[in-house]
């Protein structure tokens, strides 16, 4: 009886785990990745790298979907009768939506190789004044390493930590640890640059 009432038992126990993994599955298949299966051994692994299988994919397609209409905007923007202003405003909203960032800069480089920020954000955040002075810039291209660095390579510059560079602080950025750049080019021409600044070391990715 007691051996009985013990396959009783186990049988019981099971019956619940199994109806406790359908509805897990079913979470799963409704978005949620937090499911976590903690009984029937190399099963339970399997299931657990299924999930965040699920769960980078799902990202992925995220990010590339913001991508995708980032892009779309920004071209919509630039075969417009929009006044050069407003496409550098369309720009600047749109690297907002794919790469988290402090603050944004967009340099225009002049016919003396001399960039100027045309459009910043963020700034208001760091501190008062602090905006002013950026749109007061004047960069000689030739003798500010990262931007030289872009026009000659046509690539973009990755900093993961400023202060292993020798960063040149032309405002008060000592808050800054990484750094993205990219050139603006023109039929091979670099016309400006793109700047992002972050707090953390380490903040962007080569991707």
């Amino acid at each position: 009886m007691a051996r009985r009432i013990l396959v009783v038992e186990d049988e019981a126990a099971l019956q619940a785990n199994l109806r406790h993994l359908t509805w897990q599955v079913q979470q799963v298949a409704q978005g949620d990745y937090s499911q976590r299966v903690e009984f029937m051994g190399e099963f339970s692994a399997a299931f657990h790298e299924m999930t965040e299988g699920l769960r980078r994919a799902r990202a992925e397609e995220r990010e590339q979907r913001i991508l995708a209409e980032a892009l779309r905007d920004t071209a919509a923007a630039l075969n417009s009768a929009l006044g050069l202003d407003e496409v550098i405003d369309v720009i600047l909203t749109n690297i907002g939506r794919v790469v988290p960032h402090e603050t944004l800069d967009i340099f225009l480089v002049d016919d003396h190789n001399i960039a100027r920020v045309a459009r910043c954000s963020g700034y208001d955040a760091i501190g008062p004044g602090l905006k002013d002075a950026v749109l007061a810039l004047e960069l000689p291209v030739a003798a500010t390493p990262n931007l030289r660095g872009m026009a000659e390579s046509g690539k973009p510059c990755l900093i993961d930590d400023l202060t292993q560079y020798n960063w040149r602080h032309v405002t008060d950025d000592t808050w800054a640890r990484c750094y993205l750049g990219a050139p603006i080019r023109v039929e091979g021409k670099t016309v400006g640059f793109l700047s992002l600044m972050a707090a953390r070391p380490g903040f962007f990715t080569a991707e």
